[in-house]
C-alpha cells in the first residue's frame, strides 16, 4: 500500500510539472541568441523564424514591457489583441504565434528558465500605434473624506470646549 501511495505521489508531481508547458498562450515557434535588446532586433529574429516556415504575416511591433526579479511566468494583458509575442530571458529570446488575443499567459522555459527581462508583443496588419496613455488627472477628494474630516474638527473642537469648563 505504502509502494502505491509513493507511484501515484511521483504520478502526480509529473503531471503537475507537465502540465505548466500546457499553460502557455501560443505556439512556440522558435527561440533566437539575440546581440542586443533593441526591438528591431527582435523584429528581425521573428520575421527570419517566420520566413523559414512560410509565414507571410505583416507584423508590426507593438509594444514592450520590461521585468525585474527573477520572474519565470505569468499573465500580460494588453491594450489591442496580438498576433505574435517575445519572451527575452538571458541573451535568448522565445517566439509565440497565436490567435490575436489582449491577455497572454507566459513562462521562460523555452529560455532555460532564466528570469524574464521582458515580454516583446507584435501585431498583424498595418501596425495600429499604442493607444496613447489616459490623460493624467488631479484626485478629487470624494464627499465622504470632506464628511468625516468636518466630522473630526468638529468634535476636536467639541473636547476642546468640555476641556475648558
Amino acid at each position: 500500500m505504502k509502494n502505491f501511495m509513493v507511484i501515484l505521489g511521483v504520478i502526480a508531481l509529473v503531471f503537475s510539472v507537465s502540465g505548466v508547458a500546457g499553460a502557455l498562450s501560443g505556439t512556440h515557434i522558435g527561440t533566437r541568441d539575440l546581440d542586443n535588446y533593441k526591438p528591431d532586433s527582435e523584429t528581425a529574429a521573428l520575421q527570419a523564424i517566420l520566413d523559414a516556415a512560410n509565414i507571410t504575416d505583416d507584423i508590426s511591433f507593438y509594444k514592450k514591457i520590461e521585468f525585474e526579479g527573477d520572474i519565470k511566468s505569468g499573465t500580460q494583458i494588453y491594450d489591442s489583441p496580438i498576433a505574435y509575442y517575445g519572451v527575452k530571458a538571458g541573451d535568448a529570446i522565445s517566439f509565440f504565434m497565436l490567435e490575436p488575443l489582449t491577455s497572454i499567459d507566459w513562462s521562460t522555459e523555452f529560455v532555460n528558465n532564466k528570469g524574464i527581462s521582458h515580454l516583446s508583443a507584435w501585431t498583424v496588419g498595418p501596425g495600429d500605434p499604442p493607444p496613447p496613455p489616459p490623460p493624467p488627472s488631479d484626485p478629487v477628494p470624494e464627499p465622504g473624506t470632506l464628511v468625516l474630516l468636518g466630522l473630526g474638527i468638529v468634535g476636536l473642537g467639541v473636547m476642546g470646549r468640555k476641556a475648558r469648563k
